[in-house]
């Protein structure tokens, strides 16, 4: 595809986010439009697409404009970017249930990885198991065993390995960062996380939730 066919498709879509913004967004777990993940989903992450048009996709890349995860930069990126122009994350309160509704059950609590029959790590994310298999339990992975460290550790961030694994460890041994497969969580969703690991992790809130 030519510069001036992707830039006439540019123009076209960008028109169309007009009204995508009057009609609503829509629900996404990890905002995989949000190519730089500044926690919008904006004219930047068009034109990143855009300036990777046609290119494989790399998965060692710290921004992925495949968004779609098909394997090649194009015009279907740059549709799907289009049409969740201005999507930020619905909820960023930093409750368990908050966390288990719009974190857990969205990005981790699939069959495939953090739900039976797989329980990666031994670890079940659904609803009704997430919070007593993540309170004060050991981790299944030996360094962070090593380190101390509790999947989360109550008051203290720093030695959670859930936050560790959802903002990516600068310790090899201790893995990959978290979603594998579904595209890292924007800065919003792990900033939430801290939070409420700060403030004791609390399994209900102050009204009760």
């Amino acid at each position: 595809m030519s510069k001036k066919t992707i830039y006439s498709t540019l123009v076209f879509l960008l028109l169309g986010t007009t009204f995508s913004a009057v009609l609503g967004h829509s629900n996404l777990p990890t905002l995989l439009e949000d190519v730089n993940k500044d926690g919008v989903v904006n004219i930047q992450d068009l034109v990143l697409v855009a300036a990777s048009f046609g290119q494989l996709r790399d998965r060692s890349a710290q921004q992925d404009p495949d968004v779609n995860r098909d394997g090649v930069v194009n015009v279907l990126d740059l549709v799907r970017v289009s049409k969740n122009f201005g999507e930020t994350a619905q909820n960023e309160n930093s409750s368990y249930h908050d966390i288990q509704e719009y974190i857990f059950d969205k990005s981790c609590a699939n069959s495939a990885c953090h739900a039976a029959p797989t329980n990666a790590g031994n670890l079940n994310l659904t609803y009704g198991s997430s919070y007593e298999n993540l309170i004060g339990e050991i981790p299944q992975n030996p360094a962070a065993v090593t380190a101390g460290m509790k999947l989360v550790d109550p008051g203290s961030p720093d030695n959670s390995f859930l936050l560790t694994k959802l903002m990516g460890s600068t310790v090899t041994e201790q893995g990959a960062r978290m979603p594998f497969s579904s595209g890292i969580l924007h800065n919003g969703k792990v900033e939430a996380v801290r939070a409420w690991i700060a403030t004791g992790a609390p399994q209900k809130g102050p009204n009760g939730n």
